[in-house]
């Protein structure tokens, strides 16, 4: 389980212990890599290669309900993000994006898995 090990310092990041972030560029590796290593939380971008993100985080919920799926996308609007929330995204990100935007996503990703039971 992830631990929430956020600084208060705000050019302080994350503690890299406790995330890893690996960038797949094609949805069907990505989706491999998921099956494997059966990460907490999945960021997808919406405009992959081989198939879309909202694809992806359709398979993820299926096989895996419990993993947190962050939608991104460079081409949003308001009913996208409700799509993507109405497909069981955990969050929905808007690029280009802020450190601000991306750190107040992983608060709330960090407080949603503080709340989970312990495994």
């Amino acid at each position: 389980m992830m631990k929430n090990r956020f600084s208060a310092c705000s050019n302080c990041f994350w503690d890299y212990t406790a995330i890893r972030f690996i960038r797949l560029k094609v949805a069907k590796r990505a989706l491999n890599f998921f099956l494997k290593t059966k990460p907490d939380a999945v960021f997808v971008d919406i405009k992959m290669p081989g198939m879309d993100g909202f694809e992806v985080l359709k398979q993820i919920k299926t096989k895996a309900p419990a993993t947190e799926v962050i939608l991104i996308t460079g081409h949003g609007d308001k009913n996208l993000a409700q799509r993507a929330l109405d497909m069981q995204a955990d969050d929905f990100i808007h690029k280009p994006f802020q450190e601000e935007a991306l750190t107040d996503a992983l608060e709330r990703l960090a407080q949603r898995q503080n709340q989970k039971p312990k495994k």
